[in-house]
């Protein structure tokens, strides 16, 4: 997908509406991180984020970094604060001065080619990492598929970008295959209303699951991961 143009024009609010509900999200671990004084927002889109968690954890600086120039510009345009330095910069190849107390990200990887570089690339960058993440490999997307009657992971594809669709098991896989270690996590439901009737009254069915076990519930019907990663080689 092209982010310069084409993401902009399938999602023109560029989900701005759903910072608040993210920052809640990413707190869940940002809580049990300690202080953090400087953090890196890789993929940080319009910066939205960036801010709030910049304000919630009142860090010293902050860094947001997006491959779109049109998102950076959107970002430096909505967010003035003096110390949010925000650059338009590809992941894989910035190269800061020092490293980050930590690195943020908040729904990208599924969007990056090579994820597995991508998570090395944000071990090296910070001393932890939090980074959220939808869990799109569900039970009933797998089933709708094999039904013939929706392929909701085709459709992520064309309206977001999405090219991986991970469940909690293979994000897992990945971050090990990386050479980095979950250490906490969170889960979260979908609580969004779903554009399509039967993914909505999906949702709805699958709600009390939810509240009785997490786990089984983003099994089934999907959800969000809050994760935080660190290097296996500072696992003692």
């Amino acid at each position: 997908m092209d982010y310069q143009e084409e993401y902009l024009r399938k999602n023109p609010t560029l989900h701005v509406e759903d910072a608040p509900n993210k920052l809640y999200e990413l707190k869940s671990e940002l809580a049990k991180a300690g202080r953090i004084n400087t953090f890196l927002d890789a993929g940080c889109g319009t910066g939205t984020v960036t801010n709030l968690v910049f304000e919630f954890l009142k860090s010293e600086k902050a860094t947001g970094l997006d491959i779109s120039e049109n998102m950076i510009k959107s970002a430096m345009g909505m967010n003035s604060h003096p110390r949010i330095n925000f650059i338009c910069r590809d992941i894989l190849n910035f190269r800061p001065a020092a490293s980050f107390d930590a690195v943020i990200s908040t729904d990208i990887i599924e969007h990056v080619p090579d994820d597995q570089q991508f998570i090395r690339q944000i071990l090296n960058l910070g001393n932890i990492c939090i980074i959220r993440l939808p869990l799109e490999n569900s039970w009933i997307n797998i089933l709708l598929k094999w039904l013939h009657i929706s392929d909701e992971f085709a459709k992520t594809r064309n309206r977001y970008g999405h090219i991986h669709h991970y469940s909690l098991s293979s994000f897992s896989d990945l971050v090990h295959k990386a050479g980095g270690t979950i250490s906490t996590y969170s889960l979260f439901p979908i609580i969004k209303p779903r554009s399509w009737w039967l993914n909505e009254v999906l949702r709805q069915i699958i709600s009390p699951i939810y509240k009785i076990s997490l786990t089984s519930g983003v099994k089934i019907g999907g959800g969000f991961l809050v994760a935080t990663i660190t290097s296996s080689k500072s696992i003692r």
